[in-house]
């Protein structure tokens, strides 16, 4: 975040900033109210919405409306004390609902949002991984975590969370086609534990122990997700997966094959053209296609664009899109 001009970030908590000093909002439900407009960010939120959001506990009295107009003066008038205005900040009232206009890429979810977008338009791991390194430093956690009640908490980000998600996979298949398998299994860890039935992830984490020449480990990685699958679920592993556990027995990566696909000129290729160190292949091998299949997408399991069998095989696609998603371009 640059310390010029007046910046939020919602992403972990709220906070306010102006040429890098901290600004305050005194009470909770007014620096919630903020973070729900910069959420949708140059658009309408319904009145409806906001009351229904601001008290999400259910505990919203016959008055909530009336309260809610108070809260959204209230946060008006700091605003205005703020100079936002000056900076392009101001909250009207249009359409039955409320508005905050201003610049969205002074807010983290935004600048996250666009540099995820950035790095899937791109076939280049390289520059993928520059543009998932921007993203990821705009992460601070779930969307008004510690500013808003957690089942509020967890309404707004699981979305967002979704991206963050999509976010590892991605920097996982970029690390991978650039040969640099060993720097990514310690994330792919710590993911597939808060994730153990998204299998995209069981898959990544497969691919790269296979490819550090730790294949039992690999093998092992699958039977703990098909037992936690079947135990949990009651489900097996999906096509895709099973087919990967499949090819990994029947082959062994040559020595200096991190080396070889570090190659510049193999580092703009996807993984469908990558090959397996087998002497003698004339062909794209099957554990490449497998890999590509994992290409990036936002979705969980299977290929790009896939829902996934429910009963949370993987990470769950929104209902909706997350608030801003829809805007064309990432102006910076």
């Amino acid at each position: 975040m640059t310390l010029d001009g007046m910046r939020f970030r919602i992403l972990g908590g709220l906070e306010w900033h102006l040429d890098g000093v901290s600004l305050q909002i005194g009470r909770r439900r007014e620096r919630i109210l903020l973070g729900l407009l910069l959420l949708d960010i140059g658009r309408t939120v319904p009145a409806g919405r906001l009351v229904e959001l601001l008290w999400a506990d259910g505990s919203a009295p016959s008055s909530a409306r009336s309260s809610m107009q108070v809260h959204v003066s209230r946060l008006r008038s700091r605003l205005l004390e703020a100079g936002a205005h000056q900076h392009g900040f101001v909250l009207s009232m249009a359409d039955g609902g409320y508005a905050l206009s201003g610049e969205e890429m002074a807010v983290d979810v935004h600048r996250f949002r666009c540099s995820l977008q950035e790095a899937e338009q791109t076939d280049d791991p390289a520059r993928r991984l520059r543009h998932l390194a921007r993203a990821f430093a705009e992460w601070g956690g779930p969307v008004l975590a510690g500013t808003a009640p957690e089942p509020l908490v967890r309404r707004l980000g699981a979305a967002y969370d979704e991206l963050h998600l999509s976010a590892i996979t991605q920097r996982a298949e970029a690390r991978l086609a650039l040969g640099q398998w060993s720097t990514m299994l310690e994330e792919l860890a710590r993911a597939a534990a808060e994730h153990p039935h998204h299998e995209r992830l069981t898959a990544l984490r497969m691919v790269a122990l296979y490819r550090s020449d730790r294949r039992g480990e690999a093998l092992r990685v699958y039977d703990e997700t098909r037992t936690g699958l079947v135990r949990e679920l009651g489900l097996d592993p999906g096509e895709e997966l099973r087919r990967l556990h499949r090819v990994l027995p029947a082959h062994r990566p040559a020595r200096g094959a991190a080396r070889d696909l570090s190659h510049p000129r193999l580092r703009g290729q996807s993984f469908r053209h990558q090959r397996l160190d087998v002497p003698g292949e004339r062909v794209l091998n099957p554990l490449a296609r497998l890999c590509a299949v994992y290409r990036v997408s936002r979705g969980g399991r299977g290929p790009a664009g896939g829902t996934g069998r429910p009963g949370g095989r993987s990470s769950p696609r929104p209902r909706r899109p997350p608030p801003g998603s829809r805007r064309p371009g990432c102006g910076w």
